[in-house]
């Protein structure tokens, strides 16, 4: 038997959860082209800073943005309603490697149209921040748009 599972793409702060991730909707209709990317467009990640250190708790990720305007998931209904992706301490690079969609229902991955999100409950130590951008199919744009950077919470 086989289950799809319908979701928002606007996804809370960080909480654990006991559901595993699941396809976007858009990528259960089989859409498999990643949208182009934007002439032009520049995400640059503002904080945390690259090496930086933040407090325990709420971490707030922040990014320069310059590009067409951001569509929040749930409205987005063409290929070029991009949106970003947000990853705590989970590899994009599979997903951007690979043209795969981006998974929802995994609070360590925060899709939004927003240019500051912040993740709950981060604990001590080494912390890596990547955002993507997509288009409404959560395949991340081609050529990639993509900033990463590394920093300490304690």
């Amino acid at each position: 038997m086989l289950s799809i599972v319908v979701a928002g793409c606007s996804a809370p702060a960080a909480v654990p959860t006991a559901a595993p991730p699941t396809a976007p909707p858009a990528a259960n209709a089989a859409v498999t082209a990643a949208a182009p990317s934007p002439t032009g467009a520049t995400l640059k990640i503002l904080s945390p800073t690259a090496g930086g250190t933040v407090g325990l708790g709420a971490v707030k990720v922040s990014v320069n943005y310059a590009g067409p305007t951001l569509v929040p998931g749930p409205e987005a209904k063409k290929l070029d309603d991009y949106h970003l992706h947000y990853f705590l301490d989970e590899d994009a690079n599979g997903f951007v490697q690979g043209a795969r969609p981006i998974p929802t229902g995994n609070p360590h991955i925060i899709h939004s149209a927003a240019k500051e999100v912040t993740f709950e409950n981060v604990g001590n130590g080494a912390h890596t921040v990547a955002v993507v951008m997509s288009g409404n199919n959560h395949i991340p744009v081609n050529p990639i748009l993509i900033d990463t950077v590394s920093f300490t919470a304690q």
